[in-house]
């Protein structure tokens, strides 16, 4: 998540949003076939890639927001095939309350969305099924999809956010986060 990584030509899309420059490598590419495997439909294909990318683009965000709102510097933010990387300044290190803060805002994120598109899905396939057949891909993707991203995510092994965002269990039980809250 705070890997640095230097600027070159991997990156085939080089945008701002938010005020955090994002880069997209070029393998978010070899993503793009994967719709279209499923559905045999080019539309439905780009949609599911698309909505993909702003899944992933999403947690990003979310752990950006994480790290503003206590106060770190968040550099950029690179997104690649099967997962992204927002990268802040966190003179605390790894295994700092901060870090593991910063690692839960991902996954926030990706319940919020959870919660959004799993109500939409609701109420579309209660109203009218012309309209499930234009959002299907949408919604698979910000449902089932994230689901299935959002618990693998979570599990505490290295390299994923769970690794690091269940450590802050602790601090909160015995009041170290609530006290550092105080101070700043």
């Amino acid at each position: 998540m705070s890997r640095s990584t230097t600027i070159g030509w991997p990156f085939v899309l080089k945008i701002r949003l938010a005020a955090i420059p994002v880069r997209i490598h070029w393998s978010v590419l070899l993503a793009a076939p994967i719709g279209w495997a499923f559905t045999r439909d080019s539309i439905a294909a780009v949609t599911i890639f698309v909505s993909f990318i702003l899944l992933m683009l999403a947690h990003e965000f979310g752990h950006a927001l994480m790290a503003k709102r206590i106060r770190l510097r968040v550099s950029h933010i690179d997104v690649y095939a099967l997962h992204g990387a927002c990268h802040y300044m966190n003179l605390a290190g790894p295994n700092s309350i901060e870090h593991y803060i910063v690692s839960w805002g991902g996954i926030v994120v990706q319940i919020i969305l959870l919660i959004i598109f799993g109500s939409a899905y609701t109420f579309v396939i209660m109203t009218s099924s012309r309209t499930m057949d234009h959002l299907a891909p949408i919604i698979f993707v910000f449902t089932w999809l994230n689901l299935l991203l959002l618990v693998g995510n979570a599990l505490p092994l290295p390299r994923l956010d769970g690794y690091y965002a269940w450590r802050l269990i602790r601090p909160l039980l015995n009041g170290e986060v609530q006290n550092r809250w105080r101070r700043s």
